[in-house]
């Protein structure tokens, strides 16, 4: 399972790390971790249904909701239009934005 940091991003006070990984069946994950490394959140949610590449479904609900708005506030993802139901919730798809676009 590779990791990729992806880039940083303010929680309140704290730096965060976002880090582009894999679930153990291969589906995209984004983890949040803390500035030392440590985890802090999973932001993405496994679906078990494909997506495209450098496409994730992100959990916005919950404890996850502000987490989601500053994540995606850094540049380093584009919403998409889709949503996967995932029982009580939909999950949004966004794309994992290329280096150059998102520096």
């Amino acid at each position: 399972m590779n990791k990729t940091l992806l880039g940083t991003m303010r929680l309140g006070a704290e730096v965060l790390q976002l880090v582009e990984t894999s679930y153990e069946d291969g589906s995209p994950a984004i983890e949040v971790r803390d500035a030392f490394g440590g985890p802090y959140a999973k932001l993405s949610v496994n679906t078990g249904r494909p997506l495209a590449p450098r496409h994730v479904a992100i959990k916005n609900w919950s404890e996850n909701e502000g987490l989601a708005e500053a994540a995606l506030a850094t540049g380093l993802f584009e919403a998409t239009n889709l949503e996967i139901p995932t029982g009580f919730a939909s999950a949004p798809v966004w794309r994992i934005r290329d280096e150059e676009v998102a520096a």
